[in-house]
Order: C-alpha cells, then structure tokens, then sequence
C-alpha cells in the first residue's frame, strides 16, 4: 500500500473490489462455509477469521 503496509488482492487489482489486510488462507468458515478464512495473530495464539464481512467468524483449527 502506499503506508507501507501489506495487503492481499484478487489477480486483478484494481479492477477487482477485493482487499484484505490479513494473509488469506484456503479453508471453509464453520458458521457459513464461505471458501476463505484470514489469518490473525492475536494474544491467545493464531486463529482464523472468516472473510466473508457479512459472516466474520473467529475459529482456532481450519
């Protein structure tokens, strides 16, 4: 980005509308089953977030 900072986009940025901030990982949400999980380094360990924003659930294993 133009801060510095990392970030993670579709093949076809800018084009494409999707970014995120956190490394993106395959997997499926355990409360949706949307195809892509975030992964975050928070104090109690990692754990993955749901990438859908409407969804945004936190689980511990993929």
């Amino acid at each position: 980005s133009r801060f510095g900072k990392k970030f993670y986009s579709c093949d076809a940025y800018p084009k494409c509308k999707f970014v995120v901030n956190h490394e993106p990982v395959a997997g499926r949400c355990e409360k949706c089953q949307f195809g892509l999980l975030l992964k975050r380094n928070m104090a109690a360990g990692i754990k993955y977030q749901c990438a859908d924003k409407k969804c945004s659930h936190m689980q511990k294993l993929l």
